[in-house]
């Protein structure tokens, strides 16, 4: 639910800001990165919980591994909107 706000968010300052074609790309690319990355994340686990419910080492790495893929997933867009949106903010305090 806080990747959808996200996006609700980083899209209305896309509208607000005017960004290039180019810009919404990347801005809708990013966030598709972030959902389906989660989604495959939700699978993962709820696989990994069909198949065990008790501690086990190898189940641990996967649910860690794709937990660990989402947040780069996360970061890779943060550092995106920054590069698209930072200068559009400097430009409006001038």
């Amino acid at each position: 639910m806080l990747h959808v706000l996200v996006m609700v968010f980083i899209v209305s300052c896309g509208v607000f800001f005017k960004i290039t074609p180019i810009q919404w790309v990347i801005t809708l690319v990013m966030g598709a990165l972030i959902l389906v990355a989660e989604l495959f994340n939700t699978s993962i686990e709820a696989v990994v919980d069909l198949v065990t419910e008790e501690y086990h080492p190898l189940a641990k790495i996967a649910k860690d591994t794709a937990s660990a893929a989402c947040f780069i997933a996360d970061m890779v867009a943060a550092g995106m909107w920054l590069v698209v949106f930072v200068p559009k903010v400097i430009a409006l305090f001038r």
